[in-house]
């Protein structure tokens, strides 16, 4: 969809589609959610806790589009390269500056590892 913006809509900036996509990255790695208050709280028999924090895929669905990811690619201002390769961590996110040390340990990833999903309905022919 964030192709769709900037190319054919004119929605969107460039810039301002790189800026989404790298704060949707930093909430899928810190299993934080963006409706959730600063510190979500769970009761457990009476006693609060803080909830588990996991986290989630990072899934870019091109459904049947084929725009080049290039442009949303920036190391510091979009899509770190080392995302798109097996095993970017939350210790690459933490170098990338995406995420504290403070906030990667608060993520239980021994659960669930960290995954970005890359989609298409495009045939291998198209």
């Amino acid at each position: 969809k964030a192709c769709l913006d900037v190319a054919l809509w004119k929605r969107k900036t460039i810039a301002e589609a790189r800026s989404e996509l790298r704060a949707t990255l930093r909430t899928a790695l810190s299993g934080k959610r963006v409706d959730e208050p600063r510190d979500a709280y769970v009761n457990l028999a009476g006693t609060l806790m803080h909830r588990d924090l996991f986290s989630s895929p990072l899934w870019l669905s091109f459904g049947t589009s084929a725009f080049h990811l290039s442009g949303l690619v920036h190391d510091k201002l979009g899509l770190p390269l080392r995302a798109l390769t097996r095993g970017y961590s939350h210790e690459t996110g933490i170098e990338d500056g995406l995420l504290s040390r403070a906030e990667a340990a608060k993520v239980d990833r021994e659960k669930f590892e960290f995954r970005v999903i890359l989609t298409s309905r495009l045939s291998v022919a198209d």
